[in-house]
């Protein structure tokens, strides 16, 4: 699960743990952005005091410490984000015996970021000048305290998740440009490198893409799914929503759920 993802978990049934979303809207109600605070890199901390306290009174909640399969969820940026949307497949995935690893919703803003300095980049060569070297230095620079902001998070599950970790950028550009082009921004290459960076990790034991009926990105990671089953090893299953119940979509979910157990089970060859 990600780090900033770790705030969803706010929001779970009622425990003593059903005060922190209050607190943290309370620190956001109260945050005022400041330059010297960003470049310090102290601007993110409010943020990641209210983290760290989700962590410890977590980590403090008695649970089974039985495996579990780890299924990435990923897809398009709201439906994977909003369970209204999605019709709670995590609660899902949770309820067939799996573990849910919501990707961030920092993934696609750091991916968009990365895009513009790429093109940034791209323009210098071909145009050249003074204008375009300093917009590349702004570019970079805004890249880099995004990442550094993303990672300071981050460490902050690691109490709770020890191998809590999530690509950057470049990484997911790498991983799916064998699956799409590396000039396509957006959500197809989001959804393809992140789920191959955590399979690549040994992190992911399958994965469910989810996105809205009609959708053309879903539709381009739809037609790369039978390919990410092959190279990841993994059940992969794309789930479109339409904004109607779908009694399919509790046997698509228990039917990774139930693959990705096998495969943590079959022996090593």
């Amino acid at each position: 699960m990600s780090a900033l993802n770790g705030l969803s978990l706010l929001f779970s049934p009622p425990t003593d743990l059903d005060n922190l979303p209050r607190v943290l809207a309370d620190v956001l109600s109260k945050w005022r952005f400041n330059p010297v605070a960003l470049v310090k890199g102290t601007l993110i901390e409010p943020v990641a005091a209210v983290v760290r306290r989700a962590v410890h009174e977590f980590a403090a909640v008695p649970r089974k410490r039985e495996p579990r399969p780890r299924i990435v969820v990923a897809g398009e940026f709201y439906v994977r984000l909003d369970g209204r949307c999605n019709q709670y497949v995590i609660d899902k995935i949770e309820r067939a015996g799996g573990q849910a690893m919501l990707s961030p919703a920092t993934e696609f803003l750091a991916h968009a970021v990365y895009r513009e300095l790429k093109s940034a980049r791209e323009t210098l060569v071909v145009n050249g000048g003074l204008g375009a070297r300093l917009n590349v230095l702004v570019r970079a620079w805004i890249s880099d305290l995004a990442r550094r902001d993303q990672v300071a998070i981050e460490r902050c599950l690691h109490e709770l998740i020890p191998d809590a970790y999530e690509p950057d950028a470049a990484e997911i550009e790498r991983l799916s440009s064998q699956y799409v082009s590396r000039h396509y921004g957006g959500e197809p290459p989001a959804t393809i490198g992140s789920t191959c960076a955590q399979a690549g990790r040994g992190r992911a034991d399958g994965a469910v893409f989810v996105a809205p009926f009609g959708y053309m990105p879903g539709a381009m990671v739809e037609a790369q799914v039978e390919r990410l089953r092959r190279d990841l090893s993994i059940p992969v299953v794309p789930l479109c929503y339409d904004g109607t119940e779908s009694p399919n979509t509790q046997d698509f979910v228990e039917r990774v759920v139930m693959q990705a157990r096998q495969r943590m089970r079959a022996p090593v060859l």
